[in-house]
């Protein structure tokens, strides 16, 4: 109904590899698996929130060289139907950190450490404000200017948190609260539902409007 089903999408990206695994043990299984959905997004002529936290993905992974997903986080991020790909990474970004991947380097090349490990702390900082922007983007869907506000109350405690605390603490400490991270995307899961009620109040709303009009 407001063209961000998770399992259609889920489902379509089975259906057009033939299956998921085995994707362990490759190189590069996350760009792969972002690729992939990418292809799907393309073929359901999708835009919005997904298409636009997929490109982002790519475009930033797409010049990453010895940063690997770690074996063990393959299935929760491209294999878990709760979301897609890149919401998962999202949601795993949030939730874990760096910790999901691996940094893969020659021993004595202490600088190339150095770098990969720059981009990886560099999209830790970034990723509560794509975090942000892509929860606007779902916000956007709403006809009701404040769906997501009221409809998710953590949303608007870590809304506050970043827009009085940003300057004084490290990203790291904003976030902390995993308990509300994870309460979020519980209420994500059931988006259609929640957009379903704020359209009831928008119409309601614009009931009363018209009623003190007359």
């Amino acid at each position: 109904m407001y063209s961000l089903d998770y399992r259609k999408i889920y489902l379509t990206l089975i259906l057009l590899s033939g299956a998921i695994f085995p994707l362990q043990g490759m190189s590069n299984d996350l760009l792969k698996c972002l690729g992939r959905e990418e292809l799907v997004i393309h073929k359901m002529k999708m835009t919005g929130p997904v298409y636009k936290l997929n490109q982002l993905f790519i475009t930033e992974l797409a010049s990453w060289g010895g940063i690997h997903l770690k074996k063990s986080k393959v299935e929760e991020i491209c294999a878990n139907s709760d979301f897609t790909p890149s919401v998962n990474l999202m949601r795993a970004l949030l939730i874990d950190g760096g910790s999901i991947f691996e940094i893969k380097h020659e021993s004595n090349n202490a600088s190339m450490k150095a770098l990969n490990e720059g981009l990886v702390d560099g999209l830790l900082e970034r990723i509560p404000h794509i975090f942000f922007s892509y929860l606007s983007d779902l916000q956007g869907i709403s006809k009701y200017p404040h769906c997501l506000n009221e409809k998710i109350p953590e949303l608007s405690w870590y809304l506050t948190r970043f827009k009085y605390l940003e300057e004084e603490y490290p990203v790291k400490e904003l976030i902390r609260d995993k308990v509300k991270l994870n309460s979020i995307f519980a209420k994500i899961k059931r988006l259609d539902s929640i957009l379903k009620e704020c359209e009831s109040i928008q119409k309601k709303s614009l009931e009363k409007m018209k009623t003190k009009g007359n």
